[in-house]
């Protein structure tokens, strides 16, 4: 037994009752509405995943009720099987104009029924499936393009240390690149015993300079040239 949802839409009861017939020994949840009025109303609260609707209601027809549904940003994506006693071509082509899934003439087979109802449903889940995994997907690829992009502000960091040409510029360069990942740094340079320190401040403080003397060779990278 199914727990897929079912909203039935006619406005004959003998039909309905046909249909609450074949439905009901394969679907547990299965709700009913006379038309589509009442289609609409209904939809909110059961939220099902199939509907069956018939087209020749009066006030609001089948097409009508099914661009209705699709209005809605929650149910654009709702699957409906229209039902009708026309069944030529323009009148399918009305059905999929107006947003459905699939078509079924009256009289219908029953078993023709239930495979069209399963094979609906079983469409619906693959496709969220597929759209999970595009969603997974995506994330994959966003975090290797933000991956390759870190990267790259590496390789351009690197690039650049071979053409600086004095001791300022370098600190200031490697401040600047680690301020790109909103770090806190400070950058201490060290030529034949004398120490350059830059921060964020322009200029190390006692306590900036305590921590690197604290830190130095722990948590922190020296650039040191003999």
């Amino acid at each position: 037994m199914s727990n897929a949802r079912i909203l039935v839409v006619d406005d004959e009861p003998f039909n309905l009752e046909i249909l609450e017939e074949l439905l009901s020994e394969n679907y547990q949840e299965i709700v009913f509405a006379k038309d589509g009025f009442e289609c609409l109303e209904k939809i909110g609260g059961f939220n099902p995943d199939l509907v069956l609707l018939d087209v020749s209601m009066p006030l609001m027809d089948g097409y009508q009720c099914c661009k209705k549904i699709k209005e809605n940003p929650l149910y654009k994506n709702l699957p409906v099987i229209f039902i009708s006693a026309r069944g030529n071509s323009e009148e399918r082509l009305m059905g999929y104009s107006a947003g459905g899934a699939d078509y079924i003439v009256k009289p219908f087979d029953g078993k023709e029924l239930l495979i069209k109802v399963e094979r609906t449903l079983t469409y619906v889940k693959n496709a969220k499936t597929l759209a999970f995994e595009l969603d997974a997907t995506k994330n994959i690829a966003l975090e290797s393009m933000t991956a390759n992009s870190e990267l790259g502000q590496v390789m351009q960091f690197c690039e650049k240390l071979f053409s600086i040409q004095t001791f300022d510029t370098l600190l200031e360069t490697t401040l600047d690149f680690f301020c790109n990942y909103d770090l806190d740094t400070i950058g201490l340079l060290i030529k034949e015993g004398n120490k350059y320190c830059v921060s964020l401040s322009a200029i190390c403080t006692p306590l900036e300079m305590d921590l690197i003397n604290l830190l130095k060779g722990n948590l922190i990278y020296v650039i040191e040239i003999k």
